[in-house]
């Protein structure tokens, strides 16, 4: 970006490669948040037309995966504990997000969905927990570990029915 040659920029791809996501920052915190769709395998060479989700820095914003044109996001945006919301790419601005999960007591670390779940680990008491949810939002288990502490790395593909 010769515009703005001091920002950071972060670039993926989703999981299917529907879109190229790319977060600016500034510094530590608060991030812009832009979406291209790669409708053809040129369509980050060729004058990229990106969609601007969010253009303030003012929070943080991870996309977690995608269901065609909707998004699952991490963000801290008018929470302090993170929380999950869905962004549909016909309008994806933050003041049209819905909840998919809210913000909780604890703080919302990461997400990860396998299959037809979402993995979300929460710090609760100094120790991470990790609750499961459908794809709704709905809370259906928790899982159980053997011992207070840290965990991390949950990760697998949409289509997995194990994960690791």
């Amino acid at each position: 970006d010769t515009a703005n040659p001091t920002y950071y920029n972060f670039g993926r791809t989703t999981e299917k490669n529907d879109f190229f996501v790319l977060n600016q920052s500034k510094g530590t915190h608060g991030e812009n948040l832009k979406i291209l769709r790669l409708t053809t395998p040129e369509a980050l060479t060729e004058m990229p037309e990106f969609i601007d989700v969010v253009s303030d820095f003012n929070n943080d914003h991870t996309v977690v995966d995608n269901d065609g044109d909707i998004l699952y996001l991490r963000t801290n945006y008018n929470t302090s504990n993170y929380r999950i919301v869905k962004a549909d790419m016909s309008n994806p601005t933050k003041e049209n997000w819905t909840d998919l999960l809210p913000e909780r007591e604890s703080v919302l670390e990461g997400v990860s969905i396998v299959g037809d779940k979402m993995f979300a680990s929460y710090l609760q008491d100094a120790s991470d927990h990790i609750y499961i949810f459908d794809l709704e939002g709905n809370e259906t288990g928790k899982v159980e570990l053997p011992t207070i502490g840290s965990v991390g790395g949950f990760g697998g593909k949409r289509e997995d029915t194990e994960f690791f």
